[in-house]
């Protein structure tokens, strides 16, 4: 899975850079689960 972009640019999805907002883990959720759906189906 690429990092790239995965949070946006607009600086919202973490609180210090690092850790997650709610914003931020709503994007990370949206990128990997249709990856993780797909391997373990």
């Amino acid at each position: 899975i690429s990092s790239k972009n995965m949070l946006g640019e607009d600086g919202e999805a973490t609180i210090d850079g690092i850790h997650f907002t709610d914003l931020g883990m709503m994007r990370y959720a949206d990128l990997v689960y249709p990856i993780i759906k797909k391997a373990i189906k």
